[in-house]
Order: structure tokens, then sequence, then C-alpha cells
């Protein structure tokens, strides 16, 4: 392995804190769209949820749902990291 730099050592920290909230983000912006399709939150502007992430957040309907798939995943992921021995 080689030494970083003082430079290259903050700059990896900088860019470490960016895809950690990164995913925090991600996963909120999953729960978000899965809670606004759940409870019909579009209706007042479209008929359709796929109408409303499309009108509203230029997506498509899959990209929609590969989000909400993957905050599903992660807390299922998470579920079963909490009953494992450590």
């Amino acid at each position: 392995m080689n030494q970083l730099t003082t430079a290259e050592s903050a700059r990896k920290a900088e860019l470490i804190e960016t895809v950690d909230e990164g995913q925090k983000v991600f996963i909120a912006v999953g729960r978000a769209l899965q809670e606004i399709r759940d409870s019909g939150l579009y209706r007042d502007e479209t008929d359709t949820f796929e109408q409303f992430v499309k009108k509203r957040f230029n997506l498509s309907k899959s990209v929609a749902y590969e989000r909400i798939n993957a905050c599903q995943t992660q807390a299922d992921l998470s579920a079963i990291a909490d009953v494992l021995p450590t």
C-alpha cells in the first residue's frame, strides 16, 4: 500500500463524506417516492403515480421504481443485519 499525501487524505475524507451523505439521501428519496405512491399523494396533479414522477421530477417509471426498490432492499438488509451475530 502507498501512503497518501495530506492533500489526498483530506480529499478522500471529503469524497467519503459525500458518498455517505448521498446514500442517506438516496434512501430518503426512495422512501418519499414510496409514500407518495402508496398514499396516492399524486392524485391532485395526475391520474397515476407514473405520470406524476414524469411531470414533477422528469423520472421514468422504471427509475422511480428502482429507487423505491433500493430503499426497500436497504430496509430488508438492515433487518437481517440486526439479527446476525456480531
